[in-house]
């Protein structure tokens, strides 16, 4: 906790979020449907514990343009 949990900021699809408990103590949770698979999470991560990995099936989506 020393860096604030800093994956709820760094992340620019929004996949991890600090979630409210009902004892009012915050815990990670993960929305990977969001992912957009740029690998920002794996680069940015201060703990270095992210390792993100291609998705089943593919290489991920297929951006027009880049």
């Amino acid at each position: 906790m020393e860096y604030g949990n800093p994956c709820q900021y760094f992340c620019p699809a929004a996949v991890y979020e600090m979630a409210k408990q009902p004892d009012n103590s915050l815990k990670l949770k993960i929305n990977a449907a969001n992912c957009v698979h740029c690998k920002t999470c794996d680069i940015a991560d201060p703990y270095q514990i992210i390792n993100w990995e291609v998705p089943e099936g593919g290489g991920g989506p297929n951006y027009e343009g880049m």
